[in-house]
């Protein structure tokens, strides 16, 4: 079991770049791997996947970027301890979990996250692909639980104030803020926010600088992902598959019609 390069970057201090796998594609996922990235979130909140498109991806990660193929971080449905353990179990590195809005539930996921005694995870290493189906499994035992990442995302008014106590948890290594939810969430259009929407932005930045855990998030506000490192975040997920290509079409397609009608 190799060491978590997203969880050792931050540590060190490094600012992570990452993308979104949406379109549940190994192809897209060696491609991205090939690219650099440092880590990957394969959605599986709003995207398509089921776990076996999700072990292609794995596995055309590994392809693509050798042993320093990013660092796959998937973004489960909800707060649903079994596929966080079965998410695991097929080799992703890091878990994502959407709307947390409370200290307890915080306490959940991350048992779910971790083996004993920090967790409740369960074992079945001689069936499961992060161990080499039994071939590793000393070293995954030994490694597992301090390799491991968890995320959760801040997406209500409500989360915004539980960042202290939830910061608190044992375990949680980050968290993401989400801005087109935030701005729902809090009556406003996603699309075109308030002045009072970026407060509160700025509020869940401030808390989530404070608490000592890692402040991540899309691009927002109108800023390219380096000028959010240069305001205090500490990894960014630039862009998904799907927007990127279809912004590449887009472009083509324009061009086209602008020189030929």
């Amino acid at each position: 079991m190799r060491t978590n390069p997203l969880k050792a970057r931050l540590k060190a201090g490094k600012k992570c770049l990452g993308a979104w796998l949406a379109a549940n594609s190994p192809i897209v996922a060696e491609a991205f791997a090939l690219a650099g990235y440092d880590f990957v979130i394969v959605d599986h909140e709003h995207g398509p996947g089921d776990f076996v498109g999700a072990m292609n991806q794995l596995m055309a990660l590994r392809s693509g970027g050798g042993a320093n193929a990013p660092s796959p971080v998937i973004r489960v449905p909800w707060h649903d301890p079994v596929y966080i353990k079965r998410a695991l179990d097929i080799g992703m590195e890091g878990i994502m979990v959407p709307n947390v809005e409370d200290a307890d539930v915080a306490d959940a996921m991350v048992r779910a996250c971790y083996y004993p005694p920090i967790g409740y995870r369960g074992l079945a290493f001689g069936v499961t692909r992060h161990s080499a189906y039994g071939a590793d499994a000393a070293d995954t035992w030994a490694k597992a639980n301090p390799e491991m990442f968890v995320m959760l995302q801040i997406e209500t008014p409500k989360a915004i104030e539980a960042i202290p106590a939830m910061a608190k948890v044992p375990g949680v290594d980050a968290f993401l803020i989400g801005p087109n939810d935030l701005a729902s969430n809090s009556g406003e259009n996603p699309l075109k926010p308030s002045d009072a929407y970026k407060k509160l932005l700025t509020r869940a930045e401030d808390l989530i600088k404070a608490s000592g855990k890692k402040l991540a998030s899309i691009q927002h506000s109108g800023l390219n992902f380096q000028q959010l490192f240069d305001k205090g975040y500490d990894a960014i997920c630039h862009a998904s598959d799907i927007s990127m290509l279809r912004t590449a079409a887009t472009a083509a397609v324009a061009d086209h019609r602008k020189s030929n009608g």
